[in-house]
């Protein structure tokens, strides 16, 4: 096959260059043309796609590829490279390059839905979530401490997310907001409130179990203050191994109309402010909130690769 290769030379904490995996590509027959994401000029390299798009990274390099490939037909193939990598679990992809590009001839594409935040300047599509609450501070704070520790090893990274994630939810007084599922109010005060596309966010919450890629519906977790003893729970377990989703009210939607503070608003991994170009400069916000169904495709292995 044509493979067109965009990769984050910043992921995989330099297991493997841009160079190894064309090598594991070529010597399974395949042609490469590679994009690094650092100062791509999109244009040209989705002028001509090949057969198939393949992605290194973590989770924000396949959502930055994801988004520029909706509605093309050509399918898209993850090497997991980040430190979550919820998008390729969510697609049952785990092993190494080697396996993985050796499965590509067992495996088929699906559907992926796409979330789509209609702000009030513009839209923006996302692939894990939109949410407003604890999440997006821990984001803020993992930024700033990874600014000062790049070479953090990611299970060292997600240890580190969970344990402030805890403390957050375990003294914080949440906050109200405004919100709209399917025509029928929601509003209150919460700790958290994320608008879920796959089942596991940020640093492998697995907060809504029953979320599909190829549903069509978004998934709405809330966790009100008598749901944080519960939360607090999941996460302690969840730093020591897996383990089962924690008991929250989570409801299947297909809108979702959501007021927050600015400053409090993220989609995907991105914490966003009043500059951003989703929302304009003011204290709160509001959004609409929607999804692509099967907006893009990606190659679902047929069967399982090793752990």
């Amino acid at each position: 096959m044509r493979l067109t290769l965009f990769h984050n030379p910043s992921a995989g904490h330099g297991r493997h260059s841009a160079d190894d995996l064309e090598q594991i590509a070529r010597a399974r027959g395949h042609t490469v043309h590679a994009h690094s994401l650092e100062g791509i000029d999109w244009d040209a390299a989705l002028a001509d796609l090949g057969d198939l798009v393949v992605v290194a990274g973590g989770d924000g390099t396949v959502g930055a590829v994801a988004i520029k490939m909706i509605g093309k037909p050509v399918p898209m193939a993850v090497i997991p490279m980040g430190t979550a990598n919820n998008v390729a679990s969510a697609l049952g992809v785990r092993g190494t390059p080697e396996e993985l590009v050796a499965a590509w001839e067992h495996s088929g594409p699906v559907g992926f839905d796409i979330g789509l935040a209609h702000g009030e300047q513009r839209s923006m599509p996302f692939l894990e979530c939109v949410g407003v609450g604890e999440f997006g501070r821990l984001m803020a704070h993992s930024e700033s401490i990874e600014r000062s520790s790049k070479e953090e090893d990611r299970e060292r990274k997600l240890e580190r997310d969970l344990a402030h994630l805890r403390d957050r939810v375990a003294t914080s007084d949440g906050q109200g907001i405004e919100l709209v599922i399917d025509g029928v109010d929601y509003s209150g005060e919460y700790l958290l409130a994320e608008i879920v596309n796959v089942w596991t966010i940020g640093p492998r919450l697995g907060l809504a179990p029953t979320a599909a890629i190829d549903d069509g519906k978004l998934h709405v977790v809330l966790v009100r203050a008598d749901h944080r003893a519960e939360l607090v729970s999941y996460l302690e377990r969840l730093r020591v191994g897996p383990t089962d989703s924690p008991e929250l009210e989570v409801i299947a939607a297909d809108r979702v109309e959501l007021g927050c503070l600015v400053h409090d608003l993220h989609i995907d991994g991105e914490l966003w402010t009043g500059e951003s170009p989703l929302v304009v400069p003011c204290e709160r916000t509001r959004l609409g909130i929607t999804v692509l169904r099967s907006a893009v495709r990606f190659l679902r292995p047929k069967r399982t690769t090793s752990p």
